[in-house]
């Protein structure tokens, strides 16, 4: 036996009665005529022997759906001829300004970070410190400061090579002058003196030519570690 139940009209508020399987189903009321998704109100069920068929309500079938039409793809849109210019070209020069540029900045630039130099002479970029003549980009570095000692200890050795190369020129000095008579001359040579052969003219030769060598050695280390190299190297702190 199916069971009937009650659903109440939230339209008109009547009461009808209808099998239990209705409920979910959209119907229409035939008392106001209305359509709406049947409900089983809340503790008016009835049990009857037999319901054949709905009393007062029609069940109302949906239409399907209609699937909507997909939108047609906008055409696509031809390019526009380009402009003449109204103006005349000048002849022979078909791109003389094909950027459309209007005006040129023409102050000196960094080639490294592009920044405006100070004058069209500076060689230093003040934004990233890059030498446009050493091609290098300047870094700073911990170093060690030099004591007093440190910078004696470094031209010492030029001192001494001065000193050298100074009593090799007193020694020409008294080799060619009067060291040959200071020896005895040239009676004690003849008197097989072998002392006083150092002063004779072909040992003045001898003795004079790798002294000459010695001496411009000395006098150009001296020179380059008093003049042009004169403070130590520079120790990097780590």
């Amino acid at each position: 036996m199916p069971a009937a139940i009650t659903i109440s009209c939230p339209h008109c508020d009547k009461q009808l009665k209808a099998p239990a399987d209705i409920v979910g189903k959209k119907i229409r009321c035939k008392s106001c005529n209305e359509a709406f998704v049947a409900r089983e109100a809340v503790d008016e069920v009835d049990e009857v022997d037999e319901v054949d068929e709905v009393e007062d309500v029609e069940e109302v079938e949906e239409a399907p759906r209609k699937k909507p039409k997909p939108k047609a793809k906008p055409a696509p849109k031809k390019p526009e001829p380009p402009k003449k210019d109204d103006k005349p070209k000048p002849a022979g020069d078909d791109d003389a300004n094909p950027y459309g540029l209007t005006g040129l900045e023409e102050s000196a630039r960094c080639p490294h970070c592009a920044a405006e130099m100070l004058s069209e002479d500076a060689i230093v970029c003040v934004e990233c410190g890059y030498n446009t003549q050493s091609r290098e980009k300047g870094s700073t570095r911990k170093t060690i400061e030099h004591t007093g000692g440190d910078v004696f200890l470094w031209i010492l050795p030029g001192i001494l090579y001065a000193i050298l190369s100074i009593l090799i020129i007193v020694w020409f000095i008294i080799h060619w002058g009067p060291l040959h008579d200071w020896m005895g001359g040239d009676a004690a040579i003849k008197n097989g003196e072998w002392g006083v052969m150092i002063a004779h003219q072909s040992a003045r030769i001898w003795i004079t030519v790798p002294l000459c060598f010695l001496l411009f050695s000395s006098t150009w280390f001296a020179i380059k570690r008093l003049a042009f190299d004169n403070s130590p190297p520079e120790i990097e702190k780590k």
